[in-house]
């Protein structure tokens, strides 16, 4: 036993204080005075709170815990006490990890004794209640994952305890199973759960870094990998509702380093779509100070860059859209020094003359930019950006927004395809925009919310979790609405290009009698300048004629992929 952890060095203390410390050394009958101890150790000197570490380190005594396979046995009276002098050891412990009394080297041996009661504890929970209180005791599970959780991070300051603790399966469930309950806790001082969220997330691998740790994370924060996107949306949306916490920066940190490995799997990008985690992550950028927090933010730049470059990443595009991206873009420009645009993140330039660009040929962006665009051109009147190095930019962003935007509108107008109310007790026949979807599933559609509700709470509640999980496993990413709008963009500017389609042709039959060929245009960046129209020479050997044109119409209906559409024609 190490020399910090003898029950010895309780002689060391005064008279009074050295009688509780033998009381709480006695077992299961000094609950009271270890109740009594709690209350002392904030006030007492380090000196003499140093020599009741061994009361604390004998009730956590692996021989104590009583078996979980007993469930009758754990009702008994003097059952509840021994777990209630365990919650208390580990709960004072947590006072020592904090106050950094705690020597390096008994770290490992008050490790495996630890480890060995919140296993215990965690699975006592699930028999009883989460709010029920052990034999009059205060701490819940939501306190106790927060106290354990400390108590990990301070264990983890040793590195051969923080290499055991590493390799110990069990304990990224503990650790996703604090962190959910931390940020969703209601109560309790904010300042203090952001900082402990911050110590939670990054003790937690930075993504599926094997299967088995990754299964034992989605089985913390409630079993689904959809659950695992919500946490997120959850992380990014408290630090939105605190934004002058001290810790904010370090928390957004510690919430992209994990989010940056969980996102790689296919299913994870699914339901961080789902979850509007770009959303989030938006607002926690709009509501954090820019001056102070400027690499931070800068960090969280980069990340939504990435999530709006996937495959697809429009949906991306219009979360961080509504959620104020046009006015995060201003701050940028706002808090960066005059006349350097080195002070700008590359990723701001990047989302203002590709990305935005590109994505402006979809419905949903659009959409969203209907209503923010106003917004943020009387915002950016406010700030320097029409005098900044990003006014040119800025400028032609706002003209080709507002040249989308009237399209939009004429072809928002002219739909009007009849819908009916999907509550059977209405059914109500009505233009189709004058409806609107079913925000999880997005299958059903209603008149009115009063429609909706009476729906949910008759018929849809229980299909609408199997159209979701459908939609989760099976993602359409290209919708029919985006499709329709997406052609009938693309059909005007094939229409308006013509005469120079047509010239093209008629220079190359010239050119070329009695050749085959074809004709493409390219929309590649969503600006008039990059249409690329051009006629070239077909293959016309019999071995691989069918296949080079069939190839090209794939590449052409696959262009939506990366934001650029062809459109083919010709003559063979």
């Amino acid at each position: 036993m190490h020399p910090a952890l003898d029950p010895a060095n309780v002689a060391n203390l005064p008279t009074q204080l050295r009688s509780i410390a033998e009381n709480v050394l006695a077992g299961s009958e000094s609950i009271p005075a270890f109740r009594k101890l709690g209350s002392m150790l904030p006030v007492l000197p380090p000196s003499q709170a140093v020599h009741t570490l061994p009361c604390i380190f004998a009730n956590l005594d692996s021989s104590r815990i009583p078996s979980v396979s007993e469930l009758d046995s754990l009702l008994d009276g003097s059952r509840l006490s021994v777990v209630e002098l365990g919650l208390h050891a580990a709960t004072a412990l947590a006072y020592f990890a904090k106050s950094s009394m705690i020597p390096a080297d008994a770290c490992p041996l008050i490790w495996s004794h630890l480890w060995m009661w919140m296993q215990f504890l965690f699975e006592y929970w699930e028999f009883l209640p989460a709010n029920r209180v052990v034999n009059g005791g205060f701490t819940t599970t939501t306190e106790f994952s927060r106290l354990q959780v400390l108590n990990i991070a301070k264990l983890c300051e040793h590195p051969p305890t923080m290499n055991m603790i590493r390799s110990t399966p069990g304990v990224p469930r503990i650790l996703a199973m604090a962190w959910i309950s931390t940020i969703t806790n209601t109560h309790g001082y904010p300042e203090r759960q952001v900082a402990e969220v911050c110590d939670i997330v990054l003790m937690l691998p930075p993504g599926p870094s094997t299967p088995a740790v990754f299964d034992e994370i989605v089985d913390g924060v409630g079993g689904s990998v959809d659950d695992l996107a919500g946490t997120c949306a959850i992380h990014f949306a408290r630090a939105a509702a605190y934004p002058r916490s001290d810790h904010i920066g370090r928390f957004l940190i510690a919430g992209l380093t994990f989010y940056g490995g969980a996102a790689d799997p296919q299913p994870m990008r699914v339901a961080f779509r789902e979850n509007s985690v770009a959303y989030s992550l938006t607002c926690a950028m709009l509501a954090v100070d820019h001056t102070a927090f400027k690499a931070e933010l800068a960090f969280c730049l980069n990340h939504l860059t990435d999530m709006m470059e996937w495959s697809p990443g429009y949906p991306f595009v219009a979360q961080a859209i509504k959620a104020g991206l046009l006015r995060v873009i201003v701050k940028f420009v706002d808090s960066a020094k005059v006349g350097n645009r080195g002070d700008l993140p590359p990723s701001l330039i990047k989302i203002l003359t590709e990305i935005l660009p590109r994505a402006m040929v979809h419905y949903s962006v659009l959409r969203a930019l209907r209503e923010k665009v106003g917004d943020a051109k009387q915002y950016a009147s406010a700030f320097k950006i029409n005098k900044s190095l990003l006014k040119a930019e800025w400028k032609d962003f706002v003209v080709l927004a507002e040249t989308r935007l009237r399209f939009y509108d004429t072809w928002k107008g002219a739909r009007s395809s009849p819908l009916a109310c999907d509550n059977l007790k209405c059914q109500t026949i009505r233009p189709r925009r004058e409806f609107r979807c079913c925000g999880l599933c997005r299958t059903t559609n209603y008149c009115s919310a009063v429609c909706q509700s009476a729906d949910w709470h008759t018929n849809h509640r229980e299909s609408c979790g199997i159209f979701r999980q459908y939609k989760l496993e099976s993602p359409d990413p290209f919708p029919v609405r985006d499709k329709s709008f997406l052609h009938a963009l693309l059909t005007s500017e094939f229409l308006r290009l013509l005469p120079s389609i047509f010239i093209r042709q008629v220079i190359f039959m010239h050119t070329y009698p009695e050749e085959p060929f074809y004709t493409s245009w390219t929309y590649s960046d969503a600006h008039d300048p990059k249409i690329d129209v051009s006629a070239q020479r077909m293959v016309t050997t019999n071995s691989n004629d069918n296949y080079s044109y069939t190839r090209m119409v794939e590449r052409a209906r696959g262009g939506w992929r990366c934001m650029w559409c062809t459109y083919i024609s010709g003559r063979r």
